[in-house]
């Protein structure tokens, strides 16, 4: 659909860069000249639903076309209507509109303008919204929308929610010939549930923003009211892992459907919580195996939760290093875009993967690296809630219309004890069996006192300034008792001279016992001479608030680590 072109002669290759190629010009009819123009409308999805959306019309010569830029918004949001906003996708979105692209912003379903009720981006409901709007565009546009063998030349970009729109479009409208998803997902299920442990903080956050803004399908209801518990039942997370690639990807589907034909640029932020690298890592790899041409930036920003992460929420640094290169992001941005669809190239002058280290350095390679070398891991750690002394300690730091606020959102019978137990500054052994209802009552920065590592087990130390960047393997063997569901949160971690960091914020839960291997959360960073690398152990973790073992046991862990050191 686009690579078949790359040899194209430099006349045709001329004609099309101002948006139509001699073979589309002798069969079709010259469209006369078009004023740039913005107009918000509603169309008719499949099944009826209304569809708000703004039409970006450029300003186009007599017989000059242009490609289509589909462009969306963040869960909880809508669409723009004025291409005013200062982020990079907006930002290039407007570039494109100035450059004789037709630029269309849309409302999701169940958000602002559009009716119908929010499925996460589910193909069959959200995907063929997209497939809609691409045919109305082609209707209402005809000879204005550039044509490369009968094919219209399509793009789309957006963040989160909107990089999922990308992802289901393509699964059922081939028309999309490049994609720009920044901070998404490849499988919402191992996004959201991480190995079967809910992300609970940000799931509450995601199911506020949701219902105040929009409307939702009854299931998602459902699915959020499960995560509070600690848990979701198998057949949601089914339903999730169909919101993206990831079934596509593995070529095991039932329908025999595989990997879109599509080309695409991937925006990861290493410190994004709720879709962090391995997600868009996993995206990249899945193209670039099924042939397809992929590039991804791993870089600092995406989703950071407020009160925990330190950073500006959603966008993403304006520059970042690659090798010996300084990149603007939003021209990395517009160099694919622009080259797929009006210059129709094979490949784009861009790093095939940059794994930004810091604002003077970042790692290119072909493909990200993966840890293989092992490293032995033996710790023993104790898990479940902390015990209620350790709550009451803090509440102890507090003074008491904090106090009266936590007490207040406690179950009835505990507010008596918990009250009795701050009086007299000691409490009973029964109280323990309040400590998850006390968990969830403190505000999230006195939780996030409770969440100390458990052990930091040094795995490495640096003799000489090196680098560690790519995605940790873990083989390991868990015992424990599996009855209780034992679950633990490991993050790699660093000891510098100036402390102990967690890399990028990110933790992995790991649950129940016998053999696991997976990958952890990727990492970029720098190392100096004496730095130490090891793994940081957590009974509990803020990002997994309402996730950990409802009892307390002790599990052992015996296995390697593989570092991505280079």
């Amino acid at each position: 659909m686009r690579n078949a072109f790359a040899y194209l002669a430099a006349g045709i290759l001329a004609t099309t860069l101002l948006g139509c190629s001699d073979n589309d010009s002798k069969k079709r009819p010259q469209p006369p000249a078009l004023a740039q123009q913005v107009t918000d409308t509603t169309l008719t999805s499949f099944d009826g639903t209304p569809l708000a959306l703004t039409l970006f019309q450029p300003e186009l010569a007599a017989g000059q076309t242009a490609p289509i830029l589909l462009h969306s918004h963040g869960w909880g949001g809508s669409r723009t209507r004025n291409l005013e906003g200062s982020d990079l996708i907006t930002t290039t979105a407007h570039r494109a509109w100035e450059s004789g692209y037709v630029v269309i912003s849309f409302d999701a379903r169940g958000f602002g303008e559009s009716g119908g009720e929010a499925n996460l981006q589910d193909p069959t409901l959200e995907g063929q919204d997209v497939r809609a709007i691409i045919d109305w565009a082609q209707a209402t546009l005809g000879a204005h929308i550039t044509q490369v063998n009968g094919d219209p030349q399509v793009g789309a970009l957006g963040v989160s929610y909107a990089g999922g729109m990308q992802l289901v479009g393509t699964l059922v409208d081939p028309r999309i010939d490049a994609i720009v998803p920044a901070a998404t997902w490849h499988d919402l299920a191992t996004s959201l549930v991480p190995n079967g442990v809910p992300k609970s903080l940000w799931l509450s956050y995601l199911y506020a923003g949701g219902v105040q803004t929009g409307q939702l399908a009854p299931w998602l209801d459902e699915l959020f009211s499960d995560a509070s518990d600690g848990s979701i039942e198998p057949d949601k997370l089914t339903r999730l892992s169909e919101s993206g690639w990831s079934t596509y990807c593995a070529g095991q589907r039932a329908d025999g459907l595989g990997v879109p034909p599509v080309d695409a640029f991937f925006i990861q932020g290493i410190n994004d919580t709720l879709f962090n690298a391995n997600q868009a890592v996993q995206n990249f790899n899945c193209l670039r195996e099924a042939g397809q041409d992929a590039y991804l930036l791993v870089a600092p920003g995406g989703h950071l939760l407020p009160e925990l992460q330190a950073g500006t929420t959603g966008d993403f640094q304006a520059e970042v290093q690659c090798a010996d290169r300084r990149y603007p992001v939003s021209e990395m941005i517009w160099t694919f875009l622009d080259g797929k669809l009006r210059g129709q190239q094979a490949a784009v002058d861009l790093p095939r993967t940059c794994l930004v280290l810091n604002d003077s350095e970042g790692l290119v390679a072909e493909q990200v690296p993966v840890g293989t070398v092992p490293v032995t891991l033996q710790a023993d750690i104790e898990v479940g809630p902390p015990g209620a002394d350790a709550i009451l300690a803090v509440l102890g730091e507090i003074d008491s219309a904090q106090v009266q606020a936590v007490v207040e959102n406690l179950p009835s019978q505990w507010r008596a004890p918990v009250l009795d137990a701050l009086l007299t500054g000691s409490s009973t052994p029964e109280l323990d069996g309040a400590s998850p209802e006390l968990m969830q009552a403190l505000p999230m920065e006195l939780a996030a006192r409770l969440n100390a590592p458990a052990a930091f087990v040094p795995l490495h130390t640096a003799s000489v300034s090196q680098v560690l960047a790519g995605l940790p393997r873990l083989d390991l063997q868990i015992t424990g008792d599996a009855s209780l569901d034992p679950r633990f949160f490991i993050g790699i971690g660093v000891q510098r001279a100036t402390g102990l960091e967690l890399l990028h914020d990110q933790v992995t839960p790991v649950s129940g016992t016998g053999a696991v291997t997976l990958s952890l959360s990727a990492v970029s960073t720098r190392l100096q001479p004496g730095d130490q690398v090891g793994v940081l152990l957590y009974r509990n973790h803020p990002q997994y608030a309402g996730s950990y073992s409802r009892a307390e046991s002790l599990v052992s862990i015996l296995g390697t680590v593989g570092l991505p050191l280079q």
